[in-house]
């Protein structure tokens, strides 16, 4: 690493930990969860459509017969 690599290094460290200190942490509110169950359901829905999209049969039928 050179010598300006290592500085920017330790300034970025040096500013998360910065933001980290000064940010004062807010009490947790579900709200209804209204946003987590948004988050979960978009979630679950990606998963079922990527898997369907995976599995799109590009082997076809797995026989290629002789020859």
């Amino acid at each position: 690493m050179t010598k300006l690599t290592k500085t920017l290094t330790a300034l970025a460290a040096a500013a998360t930990f910065a933001v980290v200190a000064v940010a004062a942490p807010q009490p947790a509110e579900a709200r209804g969860g209204r946003i987590a169950a948004g988050i979960i359901g978009g979630l679950a829905a990606g998963a079922i459509i990527g898997s369907i999209a995976a599995n799109n049969g590009y082997y076809g039928s797995g026989y290629y017969g002789s020859g």
